[in-house]
């Protein structure tokens, strides 16, 4: 407990006779007031105080029930789903392992030999095939057949081959002609010249009537394709013509 204490002063006053005949002054004695002390409860006392409710203390209990239940149903739910997928993949791999030893003649089992002969029998059943070629746009040809396309797509590529390098020789030789030819090219031209100035092929007027609605163009085109001449010695011809000389 802590004291506050307050001293007044003391008044000045005439001297009073006491009961004993001597004077004192008039004293006014300290006053001592008591006051309550606030503090903060501990850690220690407010565990005290919620362990001792009841109410905190059920639903404690009922969250921690609550959790350990909801841990336990999914690992509950996991351990049976592995279990579902481990016995599967163990009964697969047990039929395989029986129907192996079946087939290699250790063990006789009349329903994997009946259900190996439906399997085969399905298989091989043409309406089966036609509809598998039809589904997957295929065409099943047994190995004869395709031993036989095989070899002659082999043929045939050789074939290719050898065509390709013929091929190769000729554009070879078409190129040396076409150099060899290059002189007579230029000399064409210069004998084209002299026959334009000498037969006057420049005054040829191709668009001209000739005779109804022939024109000289076309009457030249007519001796070229009927009796094979050249296109010189077919104009020479036509412009003896008067109406197809310009």
């Amino acid at each position: 407990m802590n004291l506050i204490s307050r001293n007044k002063v003391k008044p000045e006053s005439s001297p009073t006779p006491s009961t004993g005949g001597e004077s004192s002054p008039i004293a006014i004695a300290e006053e001592s007031v008591a006051l309550p002390t606030v503090t903060a409860p501990s850690t220690s006392a407010r565990k005290a105080n919620v362990s001792s409710n009841p109410s905190v203390a059920l639903l404690r209990r009922l969250l921690i029930t609550r959790t350990i239940q909801n841990r336990t149903r999914g690992e509950t739910f996991f351990n049976v789903f592995k279990d579902i997928i481990a016995g599967t993949f163990l009964g697969i791999l047990l039929v395989f392992f029986l129907f192996s030893l079946d087939y290699h003649h250790f063990i006789q089992l009349g329903s994997a030999r009946t259900f190996r002969d439906a399997a085969f029998y399905l298989i091989t059943d043409p309406r089966t095939i036609r509809y598998v070629e039809n589904s997957l746009r295929l065409k099943f040809i047994s190995v004869d057949i395709y031993n036989a396309k095989s070899d002659e797509l082999k043929r045939m590529l050789t074939k290719i081959k050898n065509k390709q390098r013929d091929i190769e020789i000729d554009e070879k030789k078409v190129n040396e002609i076409l150099i060899d030819a290059t002189p007579f090219d230029q000399e064409y031209d210069e004998l084209m010249v002299r026959a334009n100035h000498l037969f006057e092929l420049d005054k040829f007027c191709v668009n001209c009537k000739f005779k109804g609605s022939t024109t000289c163009g076309g009457r030249m085109n007519y001796l070229m394709d009927k009796y094979g001449d050249s296109q010189l010695k077919s104009k020479v011809a036509m412009l003896s013509f008067p109406q197809c000389k310009n």
